[in-house]
């Protein structure tokens, strides 16, 4: 992680990717509350991430006919 954003170029980028794999691996349990208990929008972020774990209610061409999906995301769409 610390390399990912020393570097020279785009570091904030490789350092968000790079973040984001390694959530994705060990999971939000593996980081320390003091880095949790602070974090912006941290219900919102919750919620979106448990929802798009659960899948996402669409067919290989995007349509999707789940009306609860449809009325809470609609609009990011």
């Amino acid at each position: 992680m610390i390399a990912s954003v020393n570097h020279k170029g785009d570091s904030d980028s490789t350092g968000a990717v790079t973040g984001n794999i390694l959530g994705a691996l060990v999971g939000y349990g593996a980081i320390e509350d003091k880095w949790k208990e602070k974090l912006e929008l941290r219900d919102v972020i919750l919620e979106i991430a448990d929802d798009l774990s659960r899948g996402v209610p669409a067919s290989e061409t995007g349509d999707c006919e789940d009306k609860g999906w449809l009325n809470k995301y609609n609009s990011a769409i």
